[in-house]
Order: C-alpha cells, then sequence, then structure tokens
C-alpha cells in the first residue's frame, strides 16, 4: 500500500528516545515507504509535467510520469525518470535558491544519467515530510512519529478501500440510508459490503453501547415530554447547571424550548424517529462520556480503537481522581498537546486514529458527504468573525453572542439574501444540492421500487425542514438561548490574552486544507491521509492553546471550571455489566453496522437488538442505581489525610 510503513510494537520505547527505523520495516522491497505525486524540475512549476515518485528502503526512488492518481499502477507504466538509489541530496533552503535551481530539491540516483530535480507536493506539511526523509530522518525516528506513520498508513489503506471506483461518485439514498454510485454514464450501483475492515471492539462494548444510547433515549423523551423517570440524565444536566461557564437559566430555557422545536421538525420530517439535532446531541451528551469512562469491562484482550481510548481515559480519570495533577494544573501545563501531563498526551494519543477515521468518512473523495461538508465551511463567515475578534471591535458582553446568533438566524446572508446562516448550515447537512435530479428517469430495478417518488418526497420534507429553520420560533430561540447559555465564553474569547482570532485562524485554515485535499484529484491516499492527521493535530494545539491562555488570563474563573470538571469526570465512572447470554446475533449485527459506518458510535442505536431489548429493562435498573449511588452526597470522595497531620481542635 503506498505509503505504508510496517512497524512493529513500540512498547518499551521512551517517547523522546529513536530507535533504528530500518529495523521495523519488513523485507519487502517493493512495498514504497511513501508515494507522492510531484512535478519534475528543470521546468517552470507552472507547466512542469507531473510525476509519481515512491521511495523504498535503503533510499532507493523510483520516478515516472504519471497523469493521474486514479487507476495508479503499483509499478510505473510510464515514462521512467530515475529508478536507483539515492546517493547525494541537496535541498533548496530559500525562494531564490529554488528558482535559480528549478526545483525543491536535486538528487543524485545510481546509474541515472543525470541527477533528479523534482517539485516537491505544494502542501506544507507533505513537503516538509519528504524533506525529513530525503534527510536520512526515516531511520532515526522517535516513537511519535513512527505512531503517527502507522496511524496515517491504517488510515491510507482504509480510505483506499472506502471511496467510489475511479470515474464514479458516491450518494446516499434518502430513504433507506443506502450509498450507492453513479459512473460517467449514469448507471447505478448499491455499495455493498463493509466501508473498510477495522478491528471492531468487544461484544461487551458493543452492547453497552447500545444499552446506553437506547436507555439514555427513553430519558430524553421523558424530559421532553414530562412523563416518566429520568434520574440520569436529569442528574447529568443538574451537573451542567454546576459549571461555573454555563448560566442555570440557560440550560432551563433551552429544556423548555427544544421540545417544541423537536415536535415541529417531527412533523416536518413525517417521522419521530430522526435520530439528529437535539434529542441525538443530548443522548450523545451523557453516553459517550460514560461509555468511554465506565469502570468494568476489561480492554486488555481489545485490539480495536475504541478499547485503546477507554484505557487512556481510565487511566487518565485515575490519575485525577488520585490527585496527581489538578484540571487547572493541565489548562495551564503547556500551550500544546506535547506539554500536557503523560496521561493525558495518551488519550490524546488514543482519540486521534478515530478522529482520523471519522474525518475520512466525512471528507472521502467524490461523496455527498465532502461536497456537504464543503457548503457548510463556506457558508461560515469565518473571515469576518476572525476579522472582528483581531480588531478588537468585539464587545465583551453578552451583546457579542446576542449580535452573532442575530448573524446566523435571522439575517439572510445566502443564496442572493434569501435564506440565513442556519438555513444554509441545514441545507449543506441535509444535501438538498447533492440531491440529483436526474434520478427520477432511472430504471427502478437499479435503485428500488418507486425510487423516484422516494427522493422527491425527501426533497420536499428537508426543503420544509430548512424553512424552518428561518421562522421566528427558531430565530427566537437561538436569540434568546445562546447569549446567555455562550455569555462566559464571549467574555474569554474576547479577551485580547487569549488571542482567539488565530485559534480561529488555525481551526479554519486547518479545516479548510483537510477539505482540499481531499477534493485534489492529484494527491494519493497515503498524502491525504497524511494531511488529514496533520489538520487534525492542528485543531487540538490550536484548542489547548486557547484553553491554556485563558487559564493563565483568569486563574480564579478556570481553578472552578477545573474543580468542577473533577467532579463531573468523577460522577461518570460507572461500574456497569453487560448481560451477554444470548445475544451474539445481536453483537454481531452491532459489529456490522460499526464497521459500515467507519467506528461511528451513534450509528449502533438503529439496530434492531431483540435479546438486547430484553435485557435493557435490568440494564436500565442497574444504570440507576450505579449512578445513585455516585452522588457526591452518598459517596464523597476519600482525600488522604497528610503525613503529619495537625491535631484536631479542641
Amino acid at each position: 500500500m503506498a505509503g505504508m510503513l510496517r512497524a512493529r510494537r513500540l512498547d518499551g520505547y521512551d517517547d523522546d528516545a529513536t530507535v533504528d527505523g530500518a529495523a521495523l520495516l519488513h523485507d519487502e522491497s517493493e512495498k514504497p515507504l511513501l508515494t507522492s505525486m510531484m512535478h519534475l524540475g528543470r521546468w517552470p512549476l507552472e507547466v512542469a509535467p507531473t510525476v509519481c515518485v515512491q521511495l523504498f528502503d535503503k533510499r532507493r526512488i523510483r520516478c515516472w510520469r504519471a497523469d493521474s492518481v486514479e487507476g495508479l499502477a503499483p509499478r510505473p507504466d510510464g515514462e521512467i525518470e530515475a529508478d536507483g538509489v539515492i546517493t547525494a541530496t541537496k535541498i533548496e533552503k530559500s525562494r531564490v535558491d529554488r528558482a535559480y535551481s528549478v526545483s525543491d530539491v536535486t538528487l543524485t540516483v545510481a546509474g541515472a544519467a543525470q541527477p533528479l530535480k523534482l517539485w516537491l507536493p505544494r502542501r506544507a506539511c507533505l513537503r516538509r515530510r519528504w524533506e525529513a526523509l530525503l534527510r536520512n530522518d526515516i531511520f532515526s525516528r522517535s516513537k511519535k512519529r513512527l505512531a503517527t506513520e502507522a496511524r496515517v498508513a491504517a488510515a491510507a489503506e482504509a480510505f483506499a478501500t472506502g471511496g467510489p471506483p475511479p470515474g464514479h461518485t458516491r450518494h446516499r439514498d434518502a430513504e433507506s440510508g443506502r450509498e450507492y454510485d453513479v459512473d460517467e454514464t449514469g448507471a447505478t450501483t448499491w455499495v455493498a459490503g463493509e466501508v473498510a475492515a477495522t478491528q471492531p471492539p468487544s461484544s461487551n462494548a458493543l452492547a453497552l453501547a447500545w444499552l446506553l444510547q437506547r436507555a439514555l433515549g427513553d430519558e430524553v423523551d421523558a424530559v421532553f415530554s414530562g412523563e416518566g423517570d429520568a434520574p440520569v440524565l436529569r442528574g447529568a444536566l443538574a451537573e451542567m447547571k454546576r459549571c461555573p461557564l454555563v448560566p442555570e437559566e440557560a440550560v432551563d430555557a433551552g429544556l423548555q424550548e427544544i421540545p417544541k422545536l423537536l415536535k415541529k421538525a417531527e412533523a416536518v420530517a413525517g417521522s419521530s424517529n430522526e435520530e439528529d439535532g437535539a434529542r441525538h446531541h443530548l443522548v450523545q451528551f451523557v453516553a459517550r462520556p460514560v461509555f468511554y469512562l465506565a469502570t468494568r469491562e476489561a480492554v486488555g484482550d481489545d485490539a480495536s480503537l475504541e478499547a485503546a481510548l477507554r484505557k487512556a481515559c481510565g487511566s487518565a480519570a485515575d490519575a485525577l481522581s488520585k490527585g496527581k495533577f489538578t484540571a487547572l494544573e493541565v489548562l495551564r501545563s503547556g500551550s500544546n498537546v506535547d506539554e500536557l501531563p503523560e496521561e493525558l498526551r495518551h488519550v490524546i494519543a488514543a482519540a486521534r486514529p478515530l478522529l482520523l477515521r471519522r474525518v475520512g468518512r466525512t471528507l472521502t473523495p467524490r461523496t455527498d458527504a465532502l461536497r456537504n461538508s464543503q457548503k457548510a465551511y463556506d457558508a461560515v463567515p469565518r473571515h469576518t468573525l476572525a476579522t472582528a475578534l483581531r480588531a478588537g471591535v468585539v464587545p465583551n458582553s453578552s451583546s457579542f453572542v446576542g449580535g452573532l446568533a442575530e448573524l446566523m438566524a435571522r439575517r439572510k446572508l445566502t443564496r442572493g439574501g434569501s435564506e440565513t446562516v442556519a438555513q444554509a448550515l441545514a441545507r449543506a447537512r441535509l444535501g438538498l444540492d447533492s440531491l440529483p435530479d436526474d434520478l427520477r428517469d432511472t430504471p427502478e430495478n437499479e435503485l428500488g421500487d418507486d425510487h423516484a417518488a422516494q427522493v422527491e418526497l425527501y426533497r420536499r420534507r428537508a426543503e420544509a425542514l430548512v424553512e424552518a429553520y428561518g421562522d421566528d420560533a427558531y430565530a427566537d430561540f437561538v436569540c434568546n438561548t445562546y447569549p446567555a447559555l455562550f455569555e462566559p465564553l464571549a467574555s474569554i474569547i474576547t479577551a485580547s490574552e487569549v488571542k482567539a482570532a488565530d485559534a480561529l485562524d488555525e481551526l479554519f485554515g486547518a479545516w479548510g486544507d483537510a477539505l482540499a485535499a481531499a477534493e485534489d484529484p492529484m494527491v494519493t491516499d497515503s498524502d491525504r491521509a497524511f494531511v488529514w492527521d496533520d489538520s487534525v493535530g492542528t485543531i487540538l494545539d490550536a484548542l489547548v492553546a486557547v484553553a491554556h491562555r485563558a487559564a493563565e488570563a483568569d486563574v480564579d474563573t478556570w481553578r472552578a471550571l477545573g474543580n468542577w470538571l473533577e467532579r463531573f469526570v468523577d460522577r461518570l465512572r460507572l461500574d456497569l455489566a453487560v448481560d451477554l447470554e444470548n445475544v451474539a446475533e445481536d453483537t454481531a449485527k452491532l459489529a456490522a453496522a460499526h464497521a459500515s459506518s467507519a467506528g461511528d458510535f451513534a450509528a449502533l442505536a438503529a439496530c434492531d437488538c431483540p435479546a438486547l431489548e430484553a435485557a435493557l429493562p435490568g440494564f436500565v435498573e442497574a444504570l440507576r442505581r450505579e449512578w445513585a449511588a455516585r452522588e457526591p452526597s452518598a459517596a464523597p470522595r476519600v482525600v488522604a489525610a497528610p503525613a503529619e497531620a495537625p491535631d484536631k481542635p479542641s
């Protein structure tokens, strides 16, 4: 596989230690370490021929002319420019040097009649990657860099097997949710099988994820309807009210208005089972942290990505509860991920493959998901926001959030002044601009019975839903709730010391780079995965930097926030047991859903699992009992006394 670096286990190496990279490579000399599309030197970049360049073990390089990434053969089928061992490397350091040399690098290759000159990939992260490789750094690599290569290689392999074939575009059927490919002639084919082969979580973990979402979904319905018990969700919302950055009245106002909006959305969509919007996010708000922090399930023999994250989260929560560090110390410890405590670095390292997998799922080339993501990106006035923050013209009060809410929910700024930004985001999420009109002329045996009518019905309901995002009820909800909810956050990001504009530029810049790499037809799977991984890293570093600067600027507020976070994490560490008797068929369904959705945690809730359904009442009872036992008043945290404790007062 292009870009594949076969590495052995990394256990036993220190983070900063270096290892012999050559010893970690298999003997498959024909397996390239890296494959990229570049341009041939000796020509001005604008007119230079396109070449495919592969780097192998022992500094062997192969370069041949190729016009396209699609259908790229594992062996060259174009004009060979070089194929041999690199004996000397010269990397140009400045723009003047590059202009004089008419290339970025000059490589002396054994057996070649003349040096090989190349223009490296234009994206900065890919350029840096190739420069490091050509300097022979691949044979002296840290554990962190090896982990990056392994993560990128695994993602590239998954992306290569998960996208549509060359010359096809992928779409999602509005009625069934299944995906299908359309070729250049308009012929359609259902997508069969799994999107990517990934190590599924254990049966315990899959069953726990399903049971949690079902149990909490019922509690959300009880809260919204005002009928029935919901102790776990109400307890979590009560904890949210104690958060120093969340005004209590904002939570109450939101809970009062959300049911009305949900009923309106259900009426528009024609279904009461729509797993999206406020209900969906409220379920995930509680279910995800409980799933990753639950203490019962063993993860030692589970090789899934979810198991690695659960183990890392458990270790970090243990360190936090035992006082090894406080949340405030974490925030003030450094301005990037590498400066965080070891336990937190392990959590982020375990989360990155999952994040990368979700990015790959969202940005798969030639799919509706990618097109919708690009439309959503274009709909956000990111440059205006960053400029206003940087110029200091944003007021440090609720008027900032109120003005932003008015801008997003009331002002018609998109589609020629006919829709609000909220409507444009809803249109992109629903994929309305991507629904092909010519499906009405597609034979029914290609896409199922009455498919044209189904597409038209979906279009009409989705258009009605977009219209609902622009009505007064939705605008009033946004403009009344959001200012109260986000006023404390606004006071933080508008402080000059926080430099929120810089972070905003980095966030949107990284996401823009990821979108551009997804849409570029001349980017290989390996390079695309590396760009996406670099974008995820940039976003994480930007978020850590903002939190660090904010904590330094207002220690008291963030100390209170840290104390609340410690209590909340401790509350979510439930001891949950899952009864797996006679549920093998159900867990097999969950494993298939996990694979076909690229590991989407929320996708499991849609599976029909009769055996787990029968076990649900018992699980709900145990969940509520464990939640009640974690009440701070019922189970206060035990703090060890100091070695030389003072005498008690008489």
